[in-house]
């Protein structure tokens, strides 16, 4: 989505979380990196274990 459009967005997506009873949760583009790149790791996390044979 374009990014001028996002404010827009968010207003309708907000509601409709809020209908739905889902959490919507609001963060600054450093802590919304800063939760991503940590997914990422914890998901990448069991490929850099070493094998034992």
């Amino acid at each position: 989505m374009p990014s001028p459009h996002l404010r827009r967005a968010q207003i309708i997506v907000r509601g409709y979380c809020q209908e739905l009873g889902v959490g919507y949760l609001e963060t600054s583009l450093a802590d919304s990196y800063r939760k991503t790149l940590a997914s990422l790791h914890a998901a990448g996390a069991p490929l850099r274990t070493p094998e034992t044979t």
